[in-house]
């Protein structure tokens, strides 16, 4: 099947036995659970006592098994990932997968550690996730082994020949700078497989799994250095391993089909053309878990579908409608492949025939259109999407895996929690270091709040409706057509607010090319292009002071000559978990610039001694402090150095950065001093040339010049008109353009020649016009 269920279970054992004699029929495949009860946790879905619930659910985990299903399960930490997300103490996490493996790991092929988490489901550092993914797989892998020992010469009918995969949670973007930390981290010795999701256009698949395999290969290729060591002989061969990481893509998801066009046969028919092309690329690739998202009706945020089946009992404008039983309509969308009559379906009104699927008579996938699949019915793309996956594991396809070289997994986890001077900023991936003296006070163990987020003040009154404010983004296009963002989205609101962003923190983009090189840094520029997701329409966004600018003076060498107040100051807490069952004992590596302060806040040895007893949580006070003049990116390693050699290292690398506040500005290019020469433009190589001319998706909406823009040479989709201003432009939507993604662009051409270099900055401030 292939699919990610949104169900539990119980849930999916139940929706595969309602609708019969129509139900459709069970492929073997794979299929993506909403997670499951945990012995010692409350859960809403299951409000029985524990051990009734983990017994229903490992009956209908059998059950499904039984039909040829594999199961991977969607483990997410009980909490609210909006602010601080992650356990302090990372025990809770070991201890959390020991209990689901004894629970359930006999019946479970695939656990999934959370989902998402280089974005906002995880609103912690890579390095954060890196160790809670850590104690989560050492738990999860001693709890499988307790439970094969259990069931050692026992009936194993049911029960899975190889202890589960642990996976990693998901990619949410192509790769970039949080995967880089990841493997930095050492994370991949502890994922079973490699998994990310996929929503952008049909066309650019197959090239964005290609960036994805060369990224895990040049990044694995790296993280088998020994961070930290001054010698390459400081290397323990036997500590490094080959492994095979199978693929996983635990969503698959067509992201353009809107609220309206859900109901129409072109909307439909569009969604079966996106799945039918990735799901062939995906077969041709041999992807071993291609999960299609979603199978459940789905209108996220009231906007676009997701659904891949239909609801039967709601009618076109949503209201409410009589059961399909009582109206005798069986369900959702009708296929009449054979005698081509037409038969009409109770939402929708939608009727197919082999034609509109390019065919001139009934193929087999056909027949599972409109059959059910618990209270909803199957739509083309769903039928179309398990027809493939049937003919691929027909013609006995292997999948295939990527071969990588890691470190081998080290019972020794080390954590890294921020105290006072030290603010996480995600989209920086790392930390500002902000006091601007030595802090002698302990650092405290409560983690501080990600300052991407905003809480409510006392002075904003809680029943007024917030002022209006409109979404976007800004992304750069490179000559090749790859696009890069910086996440999250922005909010433009009546106040002018500043967009700052270095080149660091871009990462690729959905919607966009996907091409080698896959870095930022490995590209060359050819426009600036704002996209706006307006909920509310027309609306007018406003920028002013686009430029590239560069931050504080030259980096100095020599930083011990540097003065008191050219520093910057930050704590925090070193944290050192030993999972195994014995004492393990080494030296810790610190990296300049972080000390440890946990004797009386006296700095000690860069590389004491120490020992962890077996199951100990060890607490490292540390002091950090980087030059404060210009901005920079300061990578800080810390490593344990096991004095036994047949125990792997552990490492932990973070980064801190100086606060960029009151740093002297320095412009280096503008967006609105150039003007663009039509007649240049067509003879010669330009970044208008590229933008005019460059090859567009299928799925991508047109763009054409805006007229009297003569400072920027500006490209518009429909829907939005682009004015110039005094100190900049203005972007008005009137429309979005029908049957593509929900958003608009206005492209902007780059400066010719200009570069986006290393730490500089791209600079903007934006408003909404009221």
């Amino acid at each position: 099947m292939n699919l990610d269920t949104g169900f539990d279970a119980v849930e999916l054992e139940k929706a595969l036995n309602q609708g019969a004699p129509n139900a459709v029929e069970c492929a073997p495949g794979w299929v993506r659970l909403r997670g499951v009860v945990v012995p010692g946790q409350a859960t809403e879905t299951r409000p029985k006592k524990h051990e009734a619930a983990i017994e229903e659910s490992r009956v209908a985990l059998a059950r499904l098994r039984q039909r040829g299903l594999r199961i991977c399960i969607l483990v997410r930490w009980p909490a609210d990932w909006r602010r601080v997300y992650l356990p302090a103490d990372l025990r809770a996490a070991f201890e959390n997968g020991r209990k689901l493996a004894v629970s359930y790991a006999d019946f479970v092929d695939a656990w999934e550690i959370d989902n998402e988490p280089d974005l906002g489901f995880v609103p912690e550092s890579a390095e954060r996730y890196a160790a809670y993914l850590k104690a989560t797989y050492l738990g999860l892998k001693t709890g499988a082994a307790e439970v094969h020992q259990k069931v050692a010469g026992v009936e194993k009918a049911q029960i899975s020949s190889q202890p589960p995969l642990v996976v990693m949670g998901a990619l949410g973007l192509p790769p970039g700078p949080w995967l880089e930390r990841f493997a930095e981290n050492d994370a991949f010795s502890y994922t079973d497989a490699f998994n990310y999701h996929y929503y952008g256009y049909a066309d650019d698949f197959s090239a964005v799994y290609r960036q994805q395999e060369r990224a895990v290969a040049e990044l694995t290729q790296v993280s088998t250095s020994a961070i930290g060591s001054p010698k390459v002989e400081d290397l323990r061969p036997q500590g490094f391993q080959k492994k095979l990481l199978p693929i996983f893509l635990t969503e698959i998801g067509y992201g353009m089909l809107g609220k309206e066009a859900r109901d129409t046969k072109d909307g439909r028919l569009r969604q079966w053309r996106w799945f039918k092309s990735v799901g062939q690329q995906a077969s041709d690739l041999r992807i071993e878990a291609p999960m299609a998202f979603y199978l459940q009706p789905y209108l996220e945020y009231g906007i676009n579908e997701y659904g891949l089946t239909t609801d039967i009992s709601r009618k076109p404008d949503g209201g409410s409608a009589k059961t399909a039983k009582q109206t005798g309509a069986a369900v959702a969308e009708v296929m009449a492949p054979r005698n081509l009559k037409p038969k009409e379906s109770f939402v929708g009104r939608i009727t197919y025939n082999p034609h509109d699927f390019g065919a001139n008579a009934a193929e087999p996938w056909m027949e599972t259109i409109g059959k059910g699949f618990g209270r909803n019915a199957v739509t083309p793309a769903l039928a179309q999407w398990m027809g493939l996956g049937a003919v691929s594991k027909a013609h006995g396809a292997k999948s295939r895996s990527w071969t990588v070289t890691v470190s081998a997994p080290s019972p020794v986890v080390i954590d890294f929690i921020e105290g006072e001077g030290l603010s996480f900023v995600k989209r920086y991936n790392g930390s500002f270091v902000t006091s601007k003296e030595p802090i002698a006070a302990p650092a405290g163990s409560k983690p501080t709040q990600s300052t991407d987020q905003q809480p409510r003040t006392s002075d904003q009154p809680l029943l007024a409706a917030p002022p209006r404010s409109e979404e976007f983004m800004i992304h750069v296009r490179m000559s090749n057509g790859n696009l890069y963002e910086v996440y999250p989205t922005r909010k433009a609101a009546e106040t002018w607010e500043r967009y700052l962003e270095p080149t660091g923190n871009f990462t690729m983009s959905f919607y966009g090319r996907a091409e080698l090189p896959w870095r930022f840094s490995d590209n060359m520029p050819a426009s600036l292009v704002i996209v706006m997701y307006p909920k509310s329409l027309p609306a007018t966004y406003e920028f002013r002071g686009a430029q590239l600018i560069a931050l504080g003076e030259n980096p100095k060498t020599g930083t011990e000559r540097l003065k008191h107040e050219s520093w910057r100051y930050g704590r925090g807490k070193l944290v050192l978990y030993n999972f195994s069952e014995k004492p393990i004992s080494g030296r810790l590596r610190l990296p300049e610039g972080v000390m440890d302060q946990s004797e009386k806040g006296a700095e000690r040895d860069s590389r004491p001694a120490l020992t962890l007893a077996a199951g100990e949580r060890r607490e490292i006070e540390v002091a950090v402090k980087v030059p404060a003049d210009g901005f920079g990116r300061i990578d800080a390693p810390v490593q344990l150095e096991p004095n036994d050699p047949a125990v792997p290292f552990s490492r932990l690398v973070a980064s801190f950065m100086p606060d960029i506040a009151g740093m002297k500005v320095e412009s280096v290019a503008g967006f609105s001093q150039q003007k663009v020469e039509e007649e240049k433009a067509r003879t010669e190589h330009s970044n208008y040339q590229l933008v005019r001319d460059r090859w567009r998706a299928l799925e991508e909406a047109p763009m054409a010049p805006s007229v009297g823009v003569s400072r920027l040479g500006a490209f518009a989709q429909e829907g939005a008109k682009v004015e110039e201003t005094a100190d900049g432009f203005a972007i008005t939507v009137t429309s979005i353009p029908p049957g593509k993604p929900q958003r608009v662009e206005v492209e902007i051409p780059w400066p010719d020649g200009v570069e986006f270099g290393r730490e500089q900055f791209l600079s903007l401030e934006y408003r909404l016009r009221q």
